[in-house]
């Protein structure tokens, strides 16, 4: 318990710096949600700021857990934005303020889904849509989602653009170059790219989901794109 509090309060004092608010500990999760109470025209961007300050203060939580000989919380992130209940909720002798709704559904399904991918922090394409000009994302996949009446576009953010290097831009442009011939449904030029993706990223994650999930296709095994 020690040791979760000390989690805890890192990652809360991150959300609150960013006027988030705080709405509760499920497990080792933290739930938190912005514009509500108090209204912040900027609040999609102050979202994915904390977000990116959370993890770094995660590394720097983990870094003293591992000179302590306790686990590191590896921790992943989802973000949507949308129309949602926020009030107080609950019975005669206990409330609790919070917010519901799909919305809330969506940005915890994303947070689920970061093992899929071998990601961080998921965002959905409204997220995206917001705050592209002031941070880095990349394309991940299309979600069917319980819920919604669409397929949900999602991305990957990687950091703000004012801090992103040369290096990281020309990754993500390769990526979503490649990606569109995914969507393209183009299974051997997008196989053959993905080849060539791995060879210089070893580690990514998503390109790693996608090549299996095409070599799936081709052997008869998936049947589409974003299946979850």
């Amino acid at each position: 318990m020690i040791y979760t509090s000390r989690y805890f309060a890192a990652l809360s004092e991150e959300i609150m710096k960013a006027q988030g608010t705080v709405d509760k500990f499920i497990g080792d999760a933290v739930m938190s949600f912005w514009n509500a109470p108090a209204e912040d025209p900027d609040h999609t961007a102050n979202a994915c700021r904390a977000v990116l300050a959370c993890i770094r203060a995660n590394e720097e939580v983990n870094a003293s857990f591992r000179s302590e000989g306790w686990p590191i919380y590896e921790t992943r992130f989802g973000l949507h934005v949308g129309d949602a209940v926020v009030g107080n909720v609950g019975s005669a002798d206990r409330m609790n303020y919070t917010a519901l709704g799909a919305t809330v559904n969506l940005a915890s399904r994303l947070e689920g889904l970061n093992k899929n991918y071998g990601t961080r922090v998921l965002v959905s394409a409204a997220v995206r849509e917001r705050v592209e000009r002031e941070f880095l994302f990349r394309n991940v996949d299309r979600i069917r989602p319980k819920g919604f009446d669409e397929p949900v576009e999602i991305s990957e953010l990687r950091g703000e653009r004012s801090a992103a290097s040369e290096a990281e831009i020309f990754r993500c442009c390769r990526w979503d170059r490649l990606y569109a011939s995914l969507e393209a449904l183009d299974r051997e030029q997008a196989l053959k790219d993905l080849s060539d993706f791995v060879v210089f990223y070893p580690d990514d994650g998503v390109a790693g989901y996608h090549r299996h999930r095409l070599a799936g296709l081709e052997g008869g095994t998936l049947a589409q794109t974003g299946s979850h």
